[in-house]
C-alpha cells in the first residue's frame, strides 16, 4: 500500500505560481526568468517537487527560461487559496 504525499509549497513558491497563472483569473500559465536568477533557482525547486514543468529556453535567440505550473501545482495553489481541487483553466 502506498500513501500519496502532496507537496506543500512555501509562501514564496505560491507567490511565484500565482504570478505565473495570473491568479485569481488564471488567464495564462508561464513565468520567464534568466538562468541563474534567484527566481530560476526557485522554479527549479518547484519542478523537482512536481509543481511546475520546465518550458523552452534559453537559446542563442531566446535568453529566458520558461516555466509552467503543472496540474499538481495548480491543485496545490487552489488548496492554499481555499478553492478545492477543481481545475478550470
Amino acid at each position: 500500500m502506498t500513501t500519496e504525499t502532496k507537496t506543500t509549497p512555501t509562501d514564496a513558491h505560491l507567490e511565484l505560481m500565482r504570478h505565473a497563472v495570473g491568479w485569481p483569473k488564471m488567464y495564462r500559465n508561464y513565468f520567464a526568468t534568466c538562468p541563474g536568477d534567484s527566481d530560476c533557482c526557485e522554479w527549479d525547486k518547484l519542478v523537482d517537487a512536481g509543481l511546475a514543468i520546465r518550458g523552452r529556453g534559453p537559446s542563442e535567440v531566446l535568453q529566458y527560461q520558461y516555466f509552467h505550473v503543472s496540474e499538481e501545482g495548480i491543485s496545490a495553489l487552489r488548496r492554499a487559496e481555499g478553492k478545492g481541487e477543481e481545475v478550470t483553466t
